[in-house]
């Protein structure tokens, strides 16, 4: 089954379900990093529709290592509102809410984004 998606990325990787399926794929064998770039895929194509997506930028993110393209993919894929984009990504990729602030954080410290947590790591209102 793995090979099947793999040959479904390299063949169509533009369709939303080869990517949340290659998503799938890597989190079950262990590779998060790059789960969490396919889900970051997934955010920008859903962002996008109906619209086309300029492909160029995703492509060139790909040739960095996974950690590198989730620190910079929301300042390239959504350039006028990373910190939104962001957060869009991260509530459909994590369960666990203190998973998804643990990288909220790395978003603050790239772009600035707004402090999430209040006392105890609780959702400030």
């Amino acid at each position: 089954m793995a090979t099947l998606w793999e040959r479904a990325l390299a063949v169509t990787p533009q369709a939303l379900r080869v990517q949340r399926n290659i998503a799938a794929m890597r989190f079950r064998d262990g590779h998060y990093e790059e789960d969490l770039w396919h889900l970051m895929v997934v955010a920008h194509l859903e962002s996008r529709l109906p619209s086309p997506v300029d492909w160029e930028p995703i492509t060139a993110l790909e040739q960095q290592p996974a950690a590198r393209r989730i620190g910079l993919g929301p300042g390239i894929l959504a350039r006028e509102a990373p910190c939104p984009f962001a957060l869009r990504w991260l509530n459909g990729a994590f369960r666990d809410p203190r998973e998804a602030l643990e990288r909220w954080e790395e978003m603050r410290m790239i772009y600035g984004c707004p402090d999430l947590g209040g006392p105890a790591g609780k959702p400030s209102r």
